[in-house]
Parts: C-alpha cells; sequence; structure tokens
C-alpha cells in the first residue's frame, strides 16, 4: 500500500470537534480507558487558490483540542480517502489527514524546518 507523507504550514484552523472512544488492548478487548478523536476543519491557501481538509489526530487523552478556530499550524501526517454510504445508500468518500504532529504557528518558528516521517519499529 502507497502511503502518501505530507507536511503543511500555515493552514488556518475553521472548526475543532472531539468524540469519545473506548481504548482497546492488543487483543481487541476494551481497556476501559476513553480516549478522544480530534477532529480540525483546515483552510490551506496557496496563491489565489483555497482547498479545505479535515485533519484528524487519535489516541488524545484530554477531551479538549489543541487548536482553536483562527489559530495558525503546521502539521505532518498522512492522507487517507474515506468512504461511507450516505442516507439514500450512494457512495462518497473524502481525502483526510490522520496527523502525526499539530503544532501553533507563533512568530518564533521557522516554517522552513525539515519534518521527517516518524519510523515505524520493526518486529
Amino acid at each position: 500500500m502507497t502511503k502518501i507523507y505530507l507536511k503543511v504550514v500555515g493552514a488556518e484552523v475553521l472548526f475543532n470537534n472531539s468524540f469519545p472512544y473506548q481504548a482497546k488492548d492488543k487483543d481487541g478487548k476494551t481497556s476501559g480507558k476513553t480516549r478522544y478523536i480530534h477532529t480540525y476543519g483546515i483552510k490551506c491557501t496557496n496563491g489565489s487558490r483555497t482547498s479545505l481538509f479535515i485533519a484528524k489526530t487519535f489516541g488524545n487523552e484530554s477531551k479538549e483540542t489543541d487548536c482553536v478556530i483562527g489559530d495558525i499550524i503546521k502539521l505532518t501526517g498522512t492522507l487517507v480517502e474515506e468512504k461511507w454510504k450516505d442516507d439514500e445508500g450512494d457512495w462518497v468518500s473524502r481525502v483526510t489527514i490522520i496527523a502525526d504532529s499539530i503544532d501553533i504557528i507563533d512568530d518564533e518558528d521557522d516554517e522552513d524546518e525539515d519534518v521527517k516521517p516518524r519510523k515505524k519499529n520493526k518486529k
């Protein structure tokens, strides 16, 4: 499977949400710990072109999201296509960013720093 890894710098947060779920252990059993999926609507502008995306982070211990509406962020992650059936039974899809990290940009951040994908442990 091909993964598309990306770095986004200077995106604006348009909305944020938090959804609880029960974490599972390696055997697929519920561990009893509540974790949260944080979802952000982001706007990426490049010249006169604007694109809108959904970015998600998983395994968050806090219900509170890290970013608020209007924050300018940088993130790294992978692109995934989410598919589901709508109320009429038709398939719909969207491209979502599964973020490894999301950071709020402030005046002291260096936007040109290199970001490298996180290496997975080989077992």
